[in-house]
């Protein structure tokens, strides 16, 4: 990225600057170091705020719809909801909820070759006879998903992860195979 900081305060043209255009800094020849400093810091903080608001957004729906999912009563079963991020405008999107799911027939509704993010109400039998339904974030990535869409994806984990409210995220990298009563099971049990 190029940026040119002008000789405004002289009210001279671009022209009258100096740099290397290779590193992309153009600075006065004869403008003060704490002007130079205040010039840097602006750009950068312009930088920063741009470079925010490129990340993946969670729009108020979603965050709703999480937060009705997250508070609904279950008395058997498990239940889940899936989200993707919308690559054109990086907003997260629901795309569908299930209720009364097994783990391989979830597996079965998430794509092959694109990641998603899957709250679940899991339905876990404890040894001592109760019953639990703990909430937990399958961070599904399946090989062979583009590259940009998990770069995109990885990078809002964390920020979903915690609108969700979860600590226990388990991720699933094996696609259906990886997704098994089992293998949940285990992740749940180990804490």
């Amino acid at each position: 990225m190029v940026l040119a900081l002008r000789n405004e305060w002289k009210g001279e043209p671009e022209s009258h600057v100096t740099g290397d255009p290779g590193y992309g800094w153009f600075l006065p020849h004869d403008m003060p170091s704490t002007l130079i400093s205040t010039t840097i810091q602006t750009v950068l903080e312009r930088l920063t705020r741009r470079y925010r608001s490129q990340i993946v957004e969670i729009p108020q729906e979603l965050k709703d719809s999480l937060r009705k999912f997250r508070f609904a009563r279950r008395n058997a079963g498990s239940a889940a909801l899936v989200v993707k991020i919308n690559k054109q405008t990086l907003k997260m999107e629901e795309v569908e909820q299930f209720d009364n799911i097994s783990m391989e027939d979830l597996a079965e509704e998430l794509p092959d070759a694109s990641p998603r993010y899957v709250v679940l109400s899991y339905e876990l039998k404890h040894d001592d006879g109760r019953t639990s339904f703990p909430l937990v974030l399958i961070n599904w990535t399946p090989q062979g998903s583009e590259t940009g869409l998990m770069t995109l994806h990885a990078s809002a984990l964390i920020a979903f992860q915690n609108t969700v409210e979860v600590s226990k995220v388990v991720e699933i990298r094996d696609g259906s195979e990886g997704l098994t009563k089992a293998v949940i099971d285990a992740k749940l049990h180990s804490r």
